[in-house]
């Protein structure tokens, strides 16, 4: 599976797990190190970057997701469906932990 193919998957597979879900693809070449995925739930805030094959976060996308924790965000770099799944439960259980 190609990297915009991962892509759509996963926009698919957040639009079902959380209803009412903000989820933001960004495309602008001008912003590098944006993760391809910025997603907001219920006042919680995830950024994840995908990756297939051999490929790794670059060494600013790194950088970009450390703010994005500082900042008190989840920020995941992920390979599969599997790993956007286990980002989507760590959302649902800040929730949860909040309420």
């Amino acid at each position: 599976m190609n990297e915009s193919r991962f892509k759509c998957a996963a926009v698919k597979a957040i639009k079902k797990e959380l209803p009412g879900v903000w989820v933001y693809h960004p495309s602008d070449r001008w912003n590098s190190g944006v993760p391809d995925l910025l997603v907001l739930w219920e006042g919680q805030f995830a950024a994840i970057e995908l990756k297939v094959g051999r490929n790794k976060a670059t060494r600013l996308q790194e950088v970009v997701m450390g703010r994005i924790r500082v900042a008190g965000g989840i920020a995941a770099v992920c390979r599969d469906l599997t790993e956007v799944r286990a980002v989507l439960e760590t959302l649902k259980r800040r929730i949860v932990n909040e309420k």
